[in-house]
């Protein structure tokens, strides 16, 4: 027998009865309780077994209308009644069966009784049984189903009425009155299926009207007006007007008015469907952003470690250009995080808590991948060459930047490819994926992903570094962060790579919002292809980290049947002309454009056309190792490949 969830059959005994339990103790609440359902069932006694999940007892105070002097409490786990809370249902036992304490307080009461009913109540929020309402001489089997459904109805309504008595009144209001009849029947059934409207001006001489309503309400229905709704694809619903106030029956007048209604009211009841169907979506969406949190959670002994560490974090020349980040440790990498805040003057400024900016560095730490490239080694060194740029060009100061700024930039750069997959834009795009059916509209569909789980670590208690903003400064920041992470698509930086140059080559102007925004995302480019700057050997790293990543795409590509560019195809691809491509064409550009605004930056350049170099002398070198039958990614990582290349580059710049 399953638990039963009916609407109120009796409103008028509903409410009296919640009337009656305002204002009254715990005892007597249950005393009127026992009453309600001995006399709503017709059983002869019945009593509430609370049920304590903590200390796993059910207990008894009250026994009918008898306070007992002393509680009654039993073990769940030996006890005939726990039988009822394991299968959620209604159990029906012999009323011998129970424990001796509780048979000596019933037969007093009930001595020829021999049959015993036990309903569970499931709690309003939680997935647990709470109580038990154990009804005594329950001998007719045939309203058992009935007195469940009595009981259940009973307590669903009590537990709203907790809430709020409005609902309450509502959700009997609504129970009474709510009546379903077939789509052909009656009037309404009638205008539903012929989408024609009915005006009956005599409704007890039509031959589709039903008479029953009225002879149970009281009610008299003199003449109907009924019409049906639409929206674009048909008949949604019908409308039906009785008895006119001012005249004998409906005329053509209200034909005509109602006919206008029924478009407007078709109109709304979409938009609201669609509205509720927008609720849902955001309901999911939701749920899910807090389950994935959930499964992202960090623990608080976690964030105090990282708090407490003895690490004295002063590697030698980590605020120089030269400078590779990948060198720190992976587990101070949070540490060296903080470092960078600190440094910059950020904590200070903003009276930054560092238990939230402990707690926002690990959920970011947490939220990356463990993709080959785009995972969060690449976010620290990404905001490390944002620290750098900060640090050494001395943006703030010079008024390039404010602290606002300052502060939502290196945010961006650690949080820029937060959840990236390891595929770019284009697979998204390509294989319809859920990101790409939630993004694609409005293009950059990675970023977009990555500003969304930025936005949901800032949203997770504790976490939230901007807290101390005022809202103007909210708001700024929350524009700023968006930006900033669109920029680091390569296609919004080919967009505007030409205003960047023209920018530079006629002054920049400081005072220019629309050339701050260009700046910014330029020096966020920078940040992004940073690894190119640092020594070849650094560099050639980081490149066996990118391609491994894109010819895994390229493998998941053909198991789809689809054939990957060349850069992702690991039979096809050369990466030391794809990596001579890269530096010429995008990166060398940027950093030569970023030089002539910043001078100080010009041996960056420099290192960069010394990279480029290499790749150009590995040409050579890669295609005699393919020729062995080593692939591209085995070839870069042969410790014999890098010295050969650079051996052979030594000589030729010595001759």
């Amino acid at each position: 027998m399953s638990l039963i969830n009916l609407n109120a059959s009796n409103a008028e005994k509903i409410l009296s009865l919640l009337e009656e339990l305002c204002g009254l103790s715990y005892p007597q609440v249950q005393q009127k309780l026992n009453k309600y359902i001995q006399t709503s069932t017709n059983t002869k006694l019945s009593f509430l077994v609370p049920i304590l999940v903590k200390s796993e007892e059910m207990v008894i105070h009250v026994i009918g209308e008898k306070i007992l002097d002393r509680e009654l409490r039993f073990p769940m786990s030996n006890n005939v009644l726990y039988k009822t809370v394991q299968n959620k249902e209604p159990t029906a036992t012999d009323i011998t069966v129970l424990d001796e304490e509780l048979l000596r307080h019933l037969q007093p009461i009930c001595p020829m009784s021999n049959s015993f009913l036990t309903i569970p109540i499931q709690h309003p929020k939680h997935n647990h049984i709470a109580l038990l309402v154990s009804l005594v001489d329950n001998d007719n089997q045939n309203e058992t189903i009935c007195k469940c459904a009595i009981i259940q109805e009973c307590f669903r309504i009590i537990n709203i009425f907790k809430k709020n008595i409005h609902i309450i009144i509502f959700e009997i209001l609504i129970s009474v009155r709510e009546m379903r009849i077939p789509i052909g029947q009656g009037i309404a059934g009638h205008v539903a299926t012929t989408g024609n409207v009915l005006n009956i001006r005599n409704a007890y001489e039509h031959p589709l009207f039903y008479r029953g309503i009225d002879e149970v309400t009281g009610f008299r229905t003199r003449n109907i007006l009924c019409f049906p709704i639409r929206d674009e694809n048909g008949i949604v619903g019908v409308a039906q007007l009785c008895n006119k106030k001012d005249g004998l029956y409906f005329d053509v007048f209200d034909e005509e008015v109602a006919t206008a209604f029924s478009i407007y009211c078709g109109i709304s009841i979409m938009h609201s469907i669609v509205y509720k169907k927008m609720q849902d979506a955001q309901a999911r969406n939701k749920l899910s952003n807090e389950v994935m949190m959930y499964h992202m959670k960090v623990e608080e002994d976690t964030v105090q470690a990282l708090l407490n560490c003895k690490d004295e974090h002063n590697i030698k020349d980590f605020n120089k250009f030269q400078f590779s980040p990948r060198n720190v440790p992976y587990k101070h990498m949070p540490c060296y995080t903080i470092k960078m805040f600190d440094d910059l003057g950020l904590i200070k400024y903003w009276k930054l808590k560092l238990s939230t900016l402990a707690r926002f560095v690990l959920y970011v730490k947490k939220g990356y991948r463990d993709a080959p490239y785009h995972n969060w080694m690449h976010a620290f060194s990404v905001a490390h060459f944002a620290y750098l740029l900060m640090k050494n060009l001395n943006l703030i100061n010079e008024n390039y930047m404010t602290h606002l700024q300052a502060l939502v930039f290196l945010v961006s750069c650690l949080c820029h490819d937060i959840d990236h997959r390891g595929t770019n834009n284009s697979f998204q795009t390509k294989c319809s994926t859920v990101l790409a059916s939630l993004y694609s509209s409005e293009g950059s569909v990675m970023e977009r992903h990555h500003l969304a789980q930025t936005m949901c670590i800032l949203n997770t208690e504790g976490c939230n570094i901007f807290e101390n903003f005022n809202s103007k400064e909210y708001s700024e920041a929350l524009d700023l962060l968006r930006n900033t992470i669109l920029a680091t698509d390569l296609a919004a930086h080919f967009r505007v790579v030409e205003k960047q140059v023209e920018m530079i080559r006629n002054k920049f102007d400081k005072n220019d919002l629309k050339q701050r925004k260009l700046l910014f995302d330029m020096l966020m480019t920078c940040c992004d292809l940073s690894d190119q700057t640092k020594q070849w050997k650094v560099s050639k790293k980081t490149a066996e980290h990118i391609y491994d990543e894109f010819f895994s795409q390229g493998d998941l590509e053909k198991s789809m049947g689809n054939c990957p560019i060349e850069m992702m195809d690991r039979e096809r691809a050369s990466i030391p002309d794809l990596q001579v491509e890269f530096i010429t064409n995008i990166v060398l550009p940027l950093f030569i454009n970023l030089s002539t605004l910043f001078p100080i930056i010009q041996p960056l350049v420099d290192v960069l056309k010394e990279n480029q170099a290499l790749w150009k002398t590995s040409k050579s070198i890669f295609q005699k190792y393919m020729k062995t039958g080593m692939k591209g990614i085995d070839i870069l990582l042969d410790p014999a490949f890098e010295e050969e290349v650079l051996q052979f580059y030594q000589q030729i710049r010595v001759k």
